[in-house]
This record gives C-alpha cells, sequence and structure tokens, in this order.
C-alpha cells in the first residue's frame, strides 16, 4: 500500500459501552467502531482513507459499506 498518513502507534481511542452491548451490531460493526474511535479527536492526524481502513482490518470495500451503514442506521 503506497498510501501513508501521518500516525503513531501509541494513543487509543474510547469506545462507548453503549455500542458495545447494542445487540443490533454485529461484532464486525463493532470492530469497524473501534477502528474509528482509534483516530478520532487527535489533532495531528487525519482520518484514514476507506483504503487503508480496508487494508489494515484485510475486509473489502463492500463489507466496509455494510458494516458503516449498519454503524449509522443504529446511531
Amino acid at each position: 500500500m503506497t498510501e501513508q498518513i501521518k500516525t503513531s502507534i501509541t494513543g487509543y481511542g474510547l469506545v462507548f459501552k453503549r455500542v458495545m452491548k447494542d445487540t443490533k451490531l454485529n461484532i464486525e460493526a463493532k470492530a469497524l467502531y473501534a477502528y474509528l474511535s482509534s483516530y478520532a479527536g487527535s489533532d495531528q492526524s487525519a482520518f484514514p482513507s476507506v483504503e487503508l481502513i480496508c487494508h489494515e482490518l484485510d475486509i473489502s470495500k463492500n463489507r466496509f459499506r455494510k458494516y458503516r451503514k449498519q454503524l449509522e442506521d443504529n446511531g
């Protein structure tokens, strides 16, 4: 993958318990939420592209869109 973003291995993101306890969300949607949460609030890096997310989570763009929609549909 040739795309690079300014990032750090250190740090963490907050994952809300409400999301983890929501039975309408499956484990892949929760994993995507946790991944995205790890980038939230960082003022020195941008959110990664869909391509990078898919690469790092080893999922297809269709799978990414499916679980992003599940998160959006459930607020």
